[in-house]
This record gives structure tokens, C-alpha cells and sequence, in this order.
């Protein structure tokens, strides 16, 4: 199979900001998209375009929907449909040149140069080298991403310096409340390795997906957005699933606890449908709920996790309520005892909630957590000036990214709240009884009050397994 070595460079920007990629000659013009999208950490929310000057001095356009603007005039670009184009028609042979233009507001143009070509064994894209990371999106393009970066040096030279109140304001709804050195290094770092691996995700073939996740994405695209069949290409979802008993066990015994806790004979609730007292206390000791709740543990209704737990393990149809008993399934019973099963189960059961929505935001959440890099919690790892894993500032910074993404896939599938555009708290509080299961289970890790919002290795194999066919 016949490739290009292609240079990408933002241009206009000083230190440049570049890729190296290696694609295919015939890859299509949206799936090249798709690899400068991730390889500069663009989140695909904008128009873009291709385009090259042609052999009579003209200009040749490539467009994602070209029937949406008008007929160009006499002496305009041509316009053509860029999913019938391929890499080898926009950029012909060695050495030659063509622009990529995304956000025609902010209007980032990259130039790509095709630095030589050989053959491959794969038609996957290969990031080989880069520097620097990509802006944020919707910064006011190159002007007001220098902008930035000049305020950021200010303050991280001089705290208390002449900075006006908007040019703060401005770093902060960019960046979070961070410190300007800690952004200034994020800036200059760039991770070979994790966006390689974004870079062959959105060229990777896409397995069979669950039904619901099937409906979703289908519904996305007919809204018009293409987020969610972005995420389910970065969750990888084709990687294989094989975790051994040891590791079922370990992830299904919190589960497995409360089904023995449960037992042949059932567990008496109170007058209002909820857990004694007693049996209360005994699943917020199996939980460790004193490093993440403040109460006495004595009354169900003043602890919300564990109404959460025992009602999804209720919604994975393992246990039952019936004549003021809660009583195991005939499933509870089966899998009581086989915790490679109860996994397979847990899997094929997710998400669970109390309404539509509910089960939507489980999905979201599941989707976006699998499009994450595997945690390392007992890695010591740090980013560069920043707070190590686990720490407060860390947990909220990185919670409150992931929670605009979830924003965002639930409004691509078209909900939103009476008052307005749902939150990612929101998300995240219908999703309560997925995320039950997720984090007691050790699909994330849980560091005192919230989340890593990365899945551990054993955790990711169980979305995978949830999300697809």
C-alpha cells in the first residue's frame, strides 16, 4: 500500500506548532480530517475545508457539505464534495502543498507538505513526530491565541502585574483556574504516544456496536453532528476482551457481597421500601463510604450512595423487592457465586437508571470515559508543574473538561433542560446508578470525594465489553 510522509504545520504561529503523519495515498479527504483533528487536539466542532491551487492558477475547495453554500461566482474557488476526494487528489505528488482550514471564524490554517512517500503494511494514519500542543478551540484564532500567551507570561512572570481584570477573565474561561506556569508548560508539551494513539483510533474499523449505542450515534449523525461516531472511533472499542477470573473477582465483589449479603432467605426493609438500618451500616463499611459521605450510616434516605448501589444492583436485575423483602433473581442466584458470568452480566446489562434520559447520560458517560487513557493511580504520575493524580486540583480541573464533553454529546443527541443547555453536572447526576456500579466495581479509580476520570485497565475492558455488540 502506497503512503505519504506528510508535514502539517498551524501556520502563522511562532514556536511552530507541527505534525508528522504517515497516511495512505487513498485515504478519503474526512478521514484526514479526522487525523488533524486529533493529531493537534481539535474537538471537531467547526466547519473546515481543503484546498490546493491547480495547474492554471486557480483554486480547487474541497468542502464537507459544498451544496451548503452558494454556487461560487466567476473567479471564486471551485467547490467540490471532499468524500469524494482522496489524499492523492488533494495533494498529487512529493512536495506538493495544499491548505486545511478549520473554524472558517478563527480560521486556523494549516499547510500540509508531503515530504516524500513508501509503501506500509496497514491503512492505518501513524503520527511520527511533532512538537508543541494545539490552542483551545473558539480563543479568537492566531491573534487571540498570541494574546493569550502573551497575558499567560505576564502573570506567570508577575502575578500582581499590569494584566487588565478582562485579559484574567479571558485565561480563566480558556483555561481554567490554573496556575499561568503550570498552562504555559501544557502548552509547550506535547505527548507523542497518547495522541498517536487518538491518530489511529479515527482510522481504525468500527466493531458491531450495542444497539442502543448503535441508535445513538445514528441519531447524532441525523442531527447533523458527528461527535459521538468520533468518540465510539477513540474508545477503540475492536480491542480484545479477555479478563481473567482473578480480575473478575476483584472487580465483582463489592456485587457479589451484597448478593451473599442479600442471601437465600432475603434481606426485611423498612415499612418505606428501604434497607434497615443494620443493613445500611453493613454496606457502607464494605464500601468505605466514610471517605467520601459525613453522616451516621443509619438510614438509607440520608445516604444516597448506598440507594444508588443497591437500586442498580437492582436495574442489573440481580435482586428484587417483593412483599417488603429484598430478594435475589433467579439471575442474583445463578451469578451469586460465578464471577466471571456476574461480569459478563454487569456488562451486558449497562447502563442502568431510573428514566430515559437517565440511561442516556449512563451511556454518555460510558462512551466518554472509554475514549480515555487508562489510569495509572499508584504511578505517581505528575504533569508538568501540576498537582500529581489524585490531588483536589487535578480531580477538578480534569472533571470539569470531561464534563463539556458530556455536555456536548448529550445536546448532539438532542437533550437539553426547561431552562436551557444541560450541564456535565447534570449528566453526570442522571447518570448516578451507572456511575454506582462503575466506580464501586474499579472501573474508575475513586480518590476520597470524586473520580479519576480514566478507566483502569480491567475497568476499560468492561466498557468495551458494555458498548459493544
Amino acid at each position: 500500500m502506497s503512503t505519504y510522509r506528510i508535514r502539517v504545520e498551524l501556520d502563522h504561529i511562532t514556536p511552530v506548532i507541527w505534525r508528522e503523519v504517515q497516511v495512505p495515498t487513498d485515504m478519503p479527504l474526512p478521514t484526514l480530517h479526522l487525523v488533524v483533528q486529533e493529531a493537534f487536539g481539535w474537538q471537531n466542532y467547526h466547519l473546515h475545508s481543503f484546498r490546493r491551487e491547480n495547474a492554471f492558477g486557480g483554486v480547487q475547495v474541497w468542502q464537507e457539505s459544498p451544496e451548503m453554500f452558494d454556487s461560487p461566482l466567476p473567479g471564486t474557488p471551485s467547490l467540490a464534495d471532499e468524500s469524494r476526494a482522496t489524499v492523492a487528489d488533494l495533494l498529487p505528488g512529493d512536495g506538493a502543498q495544499a491548505t486545511y482550514e478549520y473554524d472558517f471564524g478563527d480560521s486556523w490554517e494549516h499547510t500540509l507538505t508531503v515530504l516524500g512517500h513508501a509503501a506500509a503494511d496497514d491503512d492505518a494514519a501513524h503520527l511520527l513526530a511533532g512538537e508543541h500542543a494545539g490552542p483551545p478551540e473558539d480563543c479568537g484564532g492566531v491573534p487571540g491565541y498570541l494574546d493569550l500567551v502573551e497575558t499567560l507570561t505576564s502573570l506567570a512572570r508577575d502575578p500582581q502585574g499590569p494584566v487588565e481584570d478582562w485579559q484574567r477573565e479571558r485565561v480563566v474561561l480558556t483555561f481554567g483556574r490554573r496556575q499561568p506556569s503550570a498552562i504555559l508548560a501544557q502548552l509547550d508539551a506535547f505527548d507523542l504516544e497518547t495522541t498517536g494513539t487518538r491518530v489511529r483510533a479515527v482510522t481504525a474499523p468500527v466493531p458491531e456496536l450495542d444497539d442502543d449505542l448503535a441508535t445513538a450515534v445514528a441519531e447524532a449523525e441525523a442531527r447533523g453532528s458527528m461527535l459521538l461516531t468520533r468518540m465510539v472511533r477513540l474508545a477503540r472499542l475492536d480491542q480484545r476482551i479477555d479478563p481473567d477470573r482473578e480480575a473478575c473477582a476483584a472487580m465483582m465483589d463489592p456485587i457479589t457481597w451484597f448478593l451473599q449479603r442479600v442471601g437465600a432467605e432475603g434481606l426485611t426493609l423498612t415499612s418505606a421500601g428501604y434497607l434497615r438500618p443494620v443493613d445500611v451500616q453493613a454496606v457502607a463499611e464494605r464500601l468505605n463510604l466514610r471517605e467520601e459521605w459525613i453522616g451516621t450510616f443509619n438510614r438509607e434516605v440520608q445516604t444516597p450512595a448506598v440507594t444508588d448501589f443497591r437500586e442498580a444492583i437492582q436495574r442489573l436485575g440481580l435482586v428484587r423487592k417483593a412483599k417488603g423483602r429484598l430478594s435475589r433473581t433467579a439471575a442474583g442466584k445463578r451469578l451469586a457465586e460465578d464471577p466471571r458470568q456476574l461480569w459478563q452480566h454487569v456488562a451486558g446489562r449497562l447502563p442502568v437508571g431510573r428514566t430515559e434520559f437517565a440511561k442516556v447520560a449512563g451511556l454518555v458517560v460510558m462512551l466518554d470515559l472509554a475514549t480515555q487513557p487508562v489510569a495509572d493511580p499508584q504511578g505517581g504520575r505528575t504533569r508538568p508543574d501540576r498537582e500529581p493524580v489524585g490531588s483536589f486540583e487535578y480531580l477538578h480541573e480534569q472533571n470539569a473538561v470531561a464534563g463539556t464533553r458530556l455536555a456536548d454529546a448529550v445536546h448532539a443527541l438532542g437533550w437539553q433542560a426547561e431552562d436551557g443547555p444541560l450541564l456535565g453536572a447534570d449528566v453526570r447526576r442522571e447518570a448516578a446508578l451507572t456511575l454506582a456500579v462503575l466506580t464501586r466495581c474499579g472501573v474508575v479509580p475513586r480518590f476520597r470525594f470524586d473520580v479519576l476520570w480514566q478507566p483502569t485497565d480491567h475497568g476499560r475492558q468492561l466498557l468495551v465489553a458494555a458498548l459493544r455488540a
